[in-house]
């Protein structure tokens, strides 16, 4: 099961980072995908179980939380990333991509060149 997840973030990374997976934001800081018969939440989240975005090289440790559920809300995984986990990398690449898919932070980068002329 580990391998399938592990191949599951890696597709969505890829498909995140060329445009063809499309995220939202549900609420501050947690981000959902839907795929086929399913829905993808990531969010980060601190020792203390809070939800946001953290500093880097804050006093609070966080991991990366990422909840599959069907589409009647099921809660199918729910899964947390530490630091120290080997996938770390993947999943917390892959809610950076998140974000910028959500908050379409390419398209207002390109609007603000724009306005520069």
């Amino acid at each position: 099961m580990k391998e399938t997840l592990n191949q599951l973030f890696e597709t969505m990374l890829a498909k995140t980072e060329s445009r063809s997976l499309q995220w939202h934001e549900v609420d501050e800081g947690i981000f959902r995908a839907s795929l086929g018969m399913g829905l993808v939440r990531i969010s980060r989240v601190d020792s203390l179980g809070q939800i946001g975005t953290f500093e880097q090289g804050s006093d609070s440790p966080e991991s990366i939380h990422i909840a599959i559920t069907d589409h009647s809300g099921k809660l199918v995984e729910d899964l947390y990333y530490s630091h120290r986990d080997p996938a770390y990398q993947v999943v917390n690449a892959l809610h950076t991509a998140a974000r910028r898919s959500a908050l379409n932070s390419h398209g207002l980068i390109k609007d603000m060149l724009k306005s520069l002329g």
